[in-house]
């Protein structure tokens, strides 16, 4: 006869994979990721989602074909300097982009972001974005999601 906290310990298993939970080499419970995506390696980078990994497999293409050139990975643009006040540091705020390219079709450097959507609707992301729009003009800005494949563009235009 099995005792009780075996029995309770496996039922507590039990219910916590049906969460997503996984459990690892030492035994421990290790919690899903927060939007349930799943990691994926392709030549030897690592990505955050099995999405991602595809839009880097169609723009390597592309890339091939002449279409886009100088693609990037993950570039980190600098949106709100450091700020020192009296009392503290503030740290910079910063935007890390899945894909920078040229697109030889738009004459201009694209900066593309992989969403769900779930997480392109998220405030800081939303914020991110705008403050990415205004600091970064010259950049088209391109939302890759299952929704929208749009494309952002600032028009200066004199009023």
């Amino acid at each position: 006869m099995t005792p009780k906290y075996r029995q309770y310990a496996t039922n507590f298993l039990k219910v916590h994979k049906q969460l997503g939970m996984t459990i690892d080499s030492d035994g421990n419970l290790k919690r899903p990721s927060k939007y349930k995506n799943k990691k994926c390696e392709y030549n030897g980078i690592t990505f955050d989602s099995e999405k991602e990994m595809l839009r880097y497999c169609d723009l390597i293409d592309l890339q091939n074909q002449g279409k886009i050139k100088a693609l990037e990975y993950h570039r980190v643009f600098e949106l709100i300097p450091h700020i020192r006040t009296t009392e503290c540091m503030v740290l910079s705020t910063k935007y890390e982009c899945d894909f920078f390219y040229f697109d030889n079709a738009l004459n201009n450097f694209v900066v593309e972001d992989v969403k769900c959507d779930f997480t392109r609707k998220l405030s800081d992301y939303v914020i991110k974005k705008k403050l990415m729009l205004a600091k970064y003009p010259q950049y088209t800005f391109f939302e890759n999601s299952n929704k929208t494949k749009k494309y952002y563009k600032v028009i200066n235009e004199k009023v």
